[in-house]
């Protein structure tokens, strides 16, 4: 279960710079969660500036939503790529919630999704650089 947390939310307009160095090594980061009656899990592909691929499964031993399952896998894959000591990073997500939280377009409601998005801000700022795009 995810904490309770008072404080509003304000949006991280630094995830998004305009411009990123030239030189910029720039990874990116699929994202998916989901959940159903019987499993919840998640799947993330990571790949580097050149190209190769690395992804893993994951399936939670606990009861998510399928909206928190999408937070779980955004989580789960950021920490893979702060872990491979990536700077700068494309994540890609068909989860328009999750997308339009993190970069401020909708607001997050709920105790669960506003701990989540302090969880994912919080990772985001061990990056340099961190866009997010919505995926059909």
């Amino acid at each position: 279960m995810v904490p309770h947390l008072d404080a509003p939310i304000v949006p991280n307009t630094d995830l998004e710079p305009p411009e990123w160095p030239a030189d910029s090594k720039i990874w990116t980061l699929y994202v998916d969660g989901s959940s159903n009656q019987a499993d919840y899990g998640a799947g993330i592909v990571l790949i580097d500036p050149k190209g190769i691929e690395c992804s893993h499964c994951f399936r939670f031993e606990f009861k998510v939503t399928n909206n928190e399952a999408e937070y779980e896998a955004l989580l789960a894959g950021m920490k893979v790529a702060t872990e491979q000591g990536v700077e700068y990073v494309v994540v890609r997500s068909d989860s328009q919630l999750v997308i339009n939280q993190v970069s401020g377009t909708y607001q997050a409601r709920g105790d669960n999704m506003i701990a989540y998005l302090r969880k994912v801000q919080e990772a985001a700022a061990k990056f340099r650089g961190l866009r997010m795009e919505q995926i059909p």
